[in-house]
Protein backbone atom coordinates (compact mmCIF):
# COMPACT_ATOMS: atom_id res chain seq x y z
CA UNK A 1 0.00 0.00 0.00
CA UNK A 2 3.40 2.30 1.10
CA UNK A 3 4.21 1.80 -2.74
CA UNK A 4 1.12 2.17 -4.23
CA UNK A 5 0.19 5.89 -2.40
CA UNK A 6 3.86 6.79 -2.77
CA UNK A 7 3.91 6.12 -6.48
CA UNK A 8 0.12 7.88 -6.99
CA UNK A 9 0.84 11.26 -5.59
CA UNK A 10 4.01 11.14 -7.14
CA UNK A 11 2.34 10.63 -10.49
CA UNK A 12 0.05 13.54 -10.03
CA UNK A 13 2.47 15.93 -8.54
CA UNK A 14 4.89 15.49 -11.68
CA UNK A 15 1.87 16.29 -14.26
CA UNK A 16 1.13 19.44 -11.45
CA UNK A 17 -2.62 18.13 -9.84
CA UNK A 18 -1.76 19.28 -6.79
CA UNK A 19 -5.11 19.13 -5.86
CA UNK A 20 -4.96 15.07 -6.13
CA UNK A 21 -1.52 14.62 -5.21
CA UNK A 22 -2.21 16.57 -1.78
CA UNK A 23 -5.21 14.42 -1.39
CA UNK A 24 -3.47 11.15 -1.85
CA UNK A 25 0.14 12.41 0.33
CA UNK A 26 -2.38 14.14 3.15
CA UNK A 27 -3.42 9.99 3.20
CA UNK A 28 -0.31 8.51 3.30
CA UNK A 29 1.07 11.37 5.75
CA UNK A 30 -1.00 9.70 8.55
CA UNK A 31 0.28 6.42 7.79
CA UNK A 32 3.79 7.67 7.30
CA UNK A 33 4.39 10.83 8.96
CA UNK A 34 8.31 11.15 8.36
CA UNK A 35 8.65 10.21 5.04
CA UNK A 36 10.99 13.14 3.31
CA UNK A 37 9.99 13.39 -0.06
CA UNK A 38 6.30 12.92 0.71
CA UNK A 39 6.32 15.87 3.22
CA UNK A 40 8.30 17.88 0.42
CA UNK A 41 5.73 17.26 -2.16
CA UNK A 42 2.87 17.60 0.29
CA UNK A 43 3.96 21.18 1.12
CA UNK A 44 4.91 22.10 -2.11
CA UNK A 45 1.46 21.18 -3.34
CA UNK A 46 -0.10 23.35 -0.09
CA UNK A 47 2.03 26.30 -1.45
CA UNK A 48 0.58 25.81 -4.76
CA UNK A 49 -3.04 25.58 -3.83
CA UNK A 50 -2.47 28.81 -2.18
CA UNK A 51 -1.91 27.49 1.44
CA UNK A 52 0.96 28.65 2.93
CA UNK A 53 0.42 28.63 6.49
CA UNK A 54 -0.24 24.83 5.79
CA UNK A 55 2.82 24.51 3.49
CA UNK A 56 5.26 26.40 5.88
CA UNK A 57 4.16 24.03 8.96
CA UNK A 58 5.38 21.37 6.50
CA UNK A 59 8.32 23.02 5.99
CA UNK A 60 9.35 23.64 9.62
CA UNK A 61 8.45 19.76 9.99
CA UNK A 62 11.13 19.02 6.95
CA UNK A 63 13.63 21.05 8.18
CA UNK A 64 14.10 19.23 11.73
CA UNK A 65 13.31 15.96 9.90
CA UNK A 66 16.28 16.16 7.08
CA UNK A 67 19.79 14.58 7.39
CA UNK A 68 22.31 17.59 7.20
CA UNK A 69 23.09 18.37 4.06
CA UNK A 70 19.91 18.14 2.72
CA UNK A 71 18.36 21.56 2.12
CA UNK A 72 14.88 21.26 0.25
CA UNK A 73 13.08 22.71 3.15
CA UNK A 74 14.88 26.18 3.09
CA UNK A 75 14.57 25.70 -0.70
CA UNK A 76 11.09 25.76 -0.44
CA UNK A 77 10.93 28.04 2.33
CA UNK A 78 12.50 30.78 0.31
CA UNK A 79 9.99 29.54 -3.04
CA UNK A 80 7.16 30.20 -0.81
CA UNK A 81 8.41 33.40 1.10
CA UNK A 82 9.37 34.43 -2.75
CA UNK A 83 6.33 33.99 -4.44
CA UNK A 84 3.94 35.85 -1.60
CA UNK A 85 6.54 38.22 -1.96
CA UNK A 86 8.14 38.68 1.39
CA UNK A 87 11.59 39.43 0.46
CA UNK A 88 12.96 39.84 4.18
CA UNK A 89 12.29 36.79 5.03
CA UNK A 90 13.09 35.16 1.74
CA UNK A 91 16.52 36.97 2.61
CA UNK A 92 16.79 35.62 5.95
CA UNK A 93 16.58 32.08 5.34
CA UNK A 94 19.13 32.49 2.02
CA UNK A 95 21.59 33.54 4.82
CA UNK A 96 20.65 31.39 7.06
CA UNK A 97 20.77 28.33 4.27
CA UNK A 98 24.93 30.65 3.24
CA UNK A 99 25.46 30.06 6.81
CA UNK A 100 25.56 25.92 6.70
CA UNK A 101 29.21 24.38 6.90
CA UNK A 102 30.90 24.22 3.53
CA UNK A 103 31.04 20.88 3.39
CA UNK A 104 27.35 19.87 3.86
CA UNK A 105 26.27 23.05 1.28
CA UNK A 106 28.28 21.66 -1.45
CA UNK A 107 26.84 17.56 -1.01
CA UNK A 108 23.81 18.36 -2.84
CA UNK A 109 24.35 20.17 -6.15
CA UNK A 110 20.40 21.37 -5.49
CA UNK A 111 21.65 23.80 -2.71
CA UNK A 112 24.11 25.73 -5.01
CA UNK A 113 21.92 25.86 -8.13
CA UNK A 114 18.72 27.00 -6.40
CA UNK A 115 21.07 29.48 -4.10
CA UNK A 116 22.69 31.18 -7.59
CA UNK A 117 18.60 31.22 -8.88
CA UNK A 118 17.82 32.62 -5.51
CA UNK A 119 20.33 36.02 -6.04
CA UNK A 120 18.70 37.37 -9.16
CA UNK A 121 15.14 37.34 -6.95
CA UNK A 122 16.90 40.12 -4.55
CA UNK A 123 19.49 43.22 -5.05
CA UNK A 124 20.67 42.21 -1.40
CA UNK A 125 21.60 39.00 -2.22
CA UNK A 126 23.40 39.58 -5.80
CA UNK A 127 26.48 39.74 -4.65
CA UNK A 128 26.82 36.42 -3.59
CA UNK A 129 26.15 35.03 -7.22
CA UNK A 130 30.06 34.79 -8.32
CA UNK A 131 31.15 32.84 -5.56
CA UNK A 132 27.91 30.73 -5.04
CA UNK A 133 29.02 30.15 -9.48
CA UNK A 134 32.59 29.48 -8.87
CA UNK A 135 31.35 26.61 -5.59
CA UNK A 136 29.02 24.88 -7.85
CA UNK A 137 31.22 24.50 -10.79
CA UNK A 138 34.11 23.66 -7.99
CA UNK A 139 32.10 20.68 -6.95
CA UNK A 140 29.40 19.84 -9.33
CA UNK A 141 29.21 18.61 -13.11
CA UNK A 142 27.88 21.51 -15.61
CA UNK A 143 24.23 22.51 -15.84
CA UNK A 144 23.16 24.81 -18.74
CA UNK A 145 20.41 26.46 -15.76
CA UNK A 146 23.77 27.26 -13.73
CA UNK A 147 25.36 28.97 -16.73
CA UNK A 148 21.88 30.84 -17.89
CA UNK A 149 21.40 32.24 -13.96
CA UNK A 150 25.05 33.27 -14.03
CA UNK A 151 24.80 34.95 -17.32
CA UNK A 152 21.63 36.68 -16.35
CA UNK A 153 23.28 37.82 -13.21
CA UNK A 154 26.28 39.48 -15.00
CA UNK A 155 23.95 40.88 -18.08
CA UNK A 156 21.33 42.69 -14.59
CA UNK A 157 24.67 44.29 -13.61
CA UNK A 158 25.09 45.61 -16.99
CA UNK A 159 28.28 43.37 -17.46
CA UNK A 160 27.28 42.18 -20.67
CA UNK A 161 31.07 40.72 -21.45
CA UNK A 162 30.47 38.65 -18.93
CA UNK A 163 27.33 37.39 -19.53
CA UNK A 164 27.99 36.82 -23.13
CA UNK A 165 31.11 34.87 -21.89
CA UNK A 166 28.68 32.24 -20.17
CA UNK A 167 26.00 32.05 -23.03
CA UNK A 168 29.20 31.49 -25.35
CA UNK A 169 30.18 28.69 -22.92
CA UNK A 170 27.04 26.92 -22.82
CA UNK A 171 26.44 26.93 -26.63
CA UNK A 172 29.75 25.11 -26.66
CA UNK A 173 28.14 22.70 -24.50
CA UNK A 174 25.05 22.19 -26.89
CA UNK A 175 23.24 23.44 -24.12
CA UNK A 176 19.54 25.03 -25.49
CA UNK A 177 17.71 26.21 -22.35
CA UNK A 178 19.40 29.50 -22.36
CA UNK A 179 16.68 32.16 -21.94
CA UNK A 180 15.89 33.27 -25.52
CA UNK A 181 15.20 36.70 -24.25
CA UNK A 182 18.71 37.14 -23.13
CA UNK A 183 19.95 35.91 -26.34
CA UNK A 184 18.52 38.24 -28.55
CA UNK A 185 19.54 41.07 -26.21
CA UNK A 186 23.30 40.18 -26.59
CA UNK A 187 23.08 39.66 -30.03
CA UNK A 188 21.62 43.12 -30.68
CA UNK A 189 24.90 44.33 -28.62
CA UNK A 190 27.09 42.18 -31.43
CA UNK A 191 28.41 40.47 -28.23
CA UNK A 192 27.59 36.72 -29.33
CA UNK A 193 26.78 35.35 -32.71
CA UNK A 194 23.85 32.34 -32.92
CA UNK A 195 23.52 32.53 -37.34
CA UNK A 196 25.86 32.08 -39.30
CA UNK A 197 26.40 35.22 -41.42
Amino acid sequence: MQFILYSLGGQYFKKGHFKQSNAIDNQFLKFWPNHLDVIFRAAYAKHKLNQNTQALELVKKLKRLEPQGLYNSYILEMIIYLSNNKIGKFNQIFNELLSQPEELLKLNDDTYRYLIFFTLASKDLSEHAPILYKKYSENHSYSCEVENNIAVHYFNLELFDNAAQHVMQAFEKGSSCLNPELIKLLEEKDLIVTKPN
